[in-house]
């Protein structure tokens, strides 16, 4: 044995004859294990074992580790054309030496080696990013006894396994770490990517790792293959990110083949390898295919069909674009094909898939008929949606296809929703929810990410990296170079894949599936593509893709890759392609025949469209004697209702140990569990859109505001999601969702906490909007809210938690939805009053009547739909009206039912309408001015006055 040192930095040590096999070691405390396969290996080859700078026996030299350093290092001590071998670190630096001298290195193994892909969660979570670091950190401070958990770690699982490798530590702790080895490997782990630069990789190259290995997983495969098409692996069944020391015997029988191969192509030979125990996974390259993840002949042909079907159903609907037979404007899919295809090929007919404006190949994918696909595109009432949905709302629930969606990223949160409702079904079908590389700016994104693996959702995040949104590349205006590393921050498996490779999206996507369907949460996908035309087939903007990246890609056509694999296999030829070709030529044909034979949609189902039928409910008892509080009133409607239907279920920010900051929700934690009683993280975007897409999958979802100004958090899913979806799969489907919580002052919270917005939402249909002013009512209308199959904004105020308590039935009972109360007759005056303002419209009405005036107080009690019967029958008996709200007196839902009474009952008046609501400014925090900005019986007393005298 010799020994070679360079500047106090490197050592290395020769032993052996035979062919060069130069070994690069990792971590110092595994040195025995190295130094013991060097010594099995040097029976077959001449060994060149180098210790790296702070590796090892070697310092680490001034200023820290570099890899390219470290390898121009090795690269001039030992010989050329050897073979190399690398663990860990040392894998990094072999690779960059082969990369920086080709003919340098005649054949490289990569052991557990893993540039900037630290982001599995591998034995259950033990090595996360995080934990590594913290590993890191302790080594420092107590080296023993976390070396005996690392190695712990890496214990097999069974009783051999552990005795073999807790049997290494005496030895392994005899030689302890230089002080920054630890740090600088962890430093080189976050900056280090070689994997763009591995595409030049000449060399032939065998990766090993240990399916127990989190820091370079056995999934690791997928990545490296794609870029070195030459690659080999083998996976060590049992093995950690050491497997040379927990299974020596093993991995020396998996890499000595490789070495012997390479060995003899060199010149020189080297012992017959011994018997191969491990399970291999070495799959052969063919000429035509950049990978060699490979698929069976018939599956590929399956995707090949789907692929084609795709690409032909969207240059067939640019061609009918450009002729005016499909209006407005569409998102073509071409030169996305192969991800949809290779997703959906994974996926049940159960199981979910939500899209995004792009969607036609998703939704393709899936199985949806070309036909009604097309008759939508074209506006037919024969369409997916009656013609109401078009190009970007295409779903069909039949299918499990959540839809297409027109606003950006908004399929993710409806996703956690409809992952969640299968969750609690115990179904074990998965959801995928696709998105651009736009839509991983847009909060929901980061919000729905935090959700679904706070929540362990059987979710996979599918985004499309088609590098621009709308005009402008994703590398202006991501902050990360690449999406999939997002996931790290949510404790989440991510990759990146070809997303022009059909094969390698279906396996990673088949892995990820697998995944979710086990309960192990979600996995965030990369899939990096090209769309061949502009944003939309209507943009006529710039195009800013730079000539020769566009040509770069259509050479990457995903189309012929897969005819190519297909041919390549022997067992298709292009008659056979080309047959399945014209095949779907002529199904697409037959679909645009049944599009253009269809009838245009009609004013009354577009109308129908809009909200499902309200359940006429029994007839409620009366009041009776009983007298509880408003908010003992919700409380006791939330524990009926959920005794009565598993369907329904309360989620919110703090409800439940705490029971919601005015305790509403209390108790019901206990009674119905954590799964139906949800605390969800403070992102009321998010939690309120997965109510959207719960209440889609078939839940009854509760969902609390805790306090109403967040709403304004919310108006993407309560707007653009749950008051259209609905209407926009043309009146097929129901949103059972419930949305409540406080709004209104009278407690002093100030500006962003006191607001009454119920004017934003009675202006959008599709959302009911109800307003309960009594303990009586709000548990009565609670009830009917729930059980509707519309998304019901249920307003509750801060006012009426404090002050309001009346008689309400104990037993279980609902109230009509849309049907107004009159909470007290009169003669003279009718004062329409919503909410807080119903008590106080009383209580003048009663001092009123002291001085001979007769007032009607009336209770819309739902404001939308508006029981206009009521009200304007009220209106026609006293010829004159009062409007009293809390919200602002510009804009607010008085001036509506103003406009309503002026149309129908203005002949019919005495007297000018009048209203006494809110001031127009912000809620203010002191109390005196607080009472000024609300209305005050003083207020509504003065106003009927002047009414009662006009």
């Amino acid at each position: 044995m010799s020994t070679i040192g360079t500047a106090d930095a490197l050592r290395v040590q020769v032993d052996g004859d035979g062919p060069d096999l130069v070994m690069i070691h990792g971590w110092t405390f595994h040195g025995g294990a190295f130094d013991e396969l060097a010594a099995a290996l040097g029976r077959h080859f001449r060994t060149w074992r180098v210790d790296l700078p702070g590796h090892g026996s070697s310092p680490m030299p001034p200023g820290g580790f570099d890899l390219d350093q470290a390898a121009t290092m090795v690269a001039a001590v030992v010989p050329r054309r050897a073979l190399w071998l690398g663990w860990s670190i040392g894998g990094m630096v072999a690779l960059r030496a082969a990369l920086a001298d080709p003919g340098n290195v005649r054949a490289l193994i990569l052991v557990a080696s893993s540039p900037c892909f630290v982001r599995t969660d591998g034995w259950n979570g033990a090595m996360r990013r995080e934990v590594l670091a913290d590993y890191g950190a302790r080594l420092h401070r107590d080296y023993p006894s976390t070396l005996r958990e690392f190695l712990a770690m890496q214990a097999t699982g069974d009783e051999a396994g552990r005795t073999r490798v807790t049997g290494l530590a005496p030895r392994l702790l005899a030689s302890p770490p230089h002080p920054d080895a630890v740090l600088a490997g962890l430093a080189i782990l976050e900056q280090t990517d070689l994997r763009a630069a591995s595409a030049t990789l000449a060399c032939p190259t065998l990766l090993v790792n240990g399916d127990r290995d989190s820091l370079a997983p056995a999934s690791l495969g997928a990545d490296w293959r794609r870029h070195c098409p030459r690659l080999e692996t083998v996976t060590v069944a049992g093995a950690a990110h050491v497997p040379f020391a927990s299974h020596p015997r093993p991995f020396i029988d998996a890499v000595l083949p490789f070495l012997r191969r390479h060995a003899a192509a060199t010149g020189r030979s080297a012992t017959a390898p011994a018997r191969t125990t491990t399970r291999r996974e070495e799959m052969a390259v063919d000429a035509t295919a950049a990978t060699n993840l490979t698929l069976p002949t018939e599956e590929l042909e399956r995707l090949y069909r789907t692929m084609v079907r795709i690409r032909r159903f969207d240059e067939l609907v640019t061609e009918l674009f450009n002729a005016g037979e499909v209006k407005g404007t569409a998102h073509s899919y071409v030169g996305e094909e192969a991800i949809a295809a290779a997703v959906g090929a994974n996926l049940g007919e159960r199981d979910y898939m939500a899209s995004n404006h792009r969607g036609h190949g998703h939704c393709i994918a899936k199985g949806a008929d070309p036909k009604r696909m097309m008759a939508e595109l074209m506006g037919r009432e024969s369409g997916y949606c009656g013609g109401l949905g078009g190009s970007m709302h295409i779903a069909d629930l039949d299918l499990s296809i959540l839809g297409a969606n027109g606003i950006v990223g908004a399929a993710m949160p409806l996703s956690c929703g409809a992952a969640l409702a299968e969750k609690l079904k115990g179904t074990g079908n998965v959801v995928v929810a696709f998105f651009g590389d736009g839509a991983n700016n847009q909060g929901i994104f980061h919000e729905s990410m935090n959700l679904a693996s706070v929540w362990k959702l059987p979710m996979i995040f599918v985004c499309e990296n088609n590098q621009y949104a709308l005009t402008t590349s994703y590398r202006q205006t991501t902050a990360i170079d690449e999406v999939w590393k997002r996931a790290a921050a949510y404790s989440m498996p991510g990759i990146r894949v070809d997303g022009n490779d059909v094969a390698e999206v279906y396996h990673v996507a088949a892995d990820a599936i697998a995944r979710a369907r086990a309960g192990e949460g979600p996995t965030l996908i990369e899939a990096l593509t090209y769309r061949w035309g502009q944003h939309s087939m209507r943009a006529n903007l710039r195009d800013p893709r730079p000539d020769e990246e566009f040509q770069a890609w259509m050479a990457r056509d995903p189309v012929v890759r897969v005819v190519d694999r297909l041919h390549a296999t022997g067992e298709v030829d292009e008659a056979r392609t080309s047959a399945i070709a014209e095949e779907v030529e002529r199904e697409l044909q037959a679909a645009i025949t049944f599009a253009r034979g269809g009838t245009d949609p009609k004013v009354e189902q577009m109308m129908q469209a809009v909200y499902a039928p309200h359940v006429t409910p029994e007839p409620a008892p009366p009041p009776g004697d009983r007298e509880i509080e408003f908010t003992t009133a919700l409380n006791e409607a939330l524990h009926q209702e959920m005794a009565r239907d598993e369907r329904v279920i309360l989620m919110g920010e703090d409800v439940a140990e705490t029971g919601g900051i005015f305790k509403v929700s209390a108790g019901l934690v206990g009674k119905f569990g954590p799964e139906r009683v949800r605390d969800t993280p403070i992102s009321e975007a998010t939690f309120v859109g997965c109510g959207v897409g719960a209440a889609i999958a078939g839940l009854r979802p509760v969902v609390e505001i805790q306090i109403f100004d967040f709403i304004t958090l919310t108006m993407d899913m309560l707007v653009n999601q749950a008051a259209k979806f609905r209407f926009m799969l043309g009146g097929k489907n129901t949103v059972p969702l419930v949305v409540r919580g406080p709004q209104g002052g009278g407690v002093r919270l100030a500006a962003q906490h006191s607001q009454s917005l119920e004017a934003w939402f009675t202006h959008v249909p599709g959302l009911v909007v109800v307003a309960p002013s009594t303990p009586y009512d709000a548990k009565g209308l609670l009830v009917s809210a729930i059980r509707d199959d519309n998304p019901v904004i249920f307003l509750e105020t801060k006012l009426s938690y404090m002050t309001s308590r009346g008689p309400v039935p104990e037993a279980l009972y609902a109230l009509p939805i849309g049907k107004a109360d009159i909470k007290r007759a009169g003669t003279d005056v009718t004062v329409i009053a919503t909410l807080a303002m119903v008590p106080r419209a009383l209580a003048a009405a009663e001092q009123l009547e002291r001085e001979g005036l007769s007032v009607e107080v009336v209770d819309p009690r739902t404001l939308r739909p508006l029981d206009e019967e009521t009200i304007l029958a009220s209106v026609r008996k006293t010829g004159r009206v009062l409007i009293c709200h809390e919200a602002w007196t510009t804009g607010g839902f008085g001036a509506e039912v103003a406009a309503i009474i002026s149309d129908k009952a203005f002949m019919d008046l005495d007297a000018p309408i009048r209203r006494v609501c809110g001031l127009d400014v912000p809620m203010p925090f002191h109390e005196n001015l607080e009472r000024a900005v609300i209305p005050s019986q003083e207020r509504i007393v003065a106003a009927i006055r002047e009414l009662a005298e006009f």
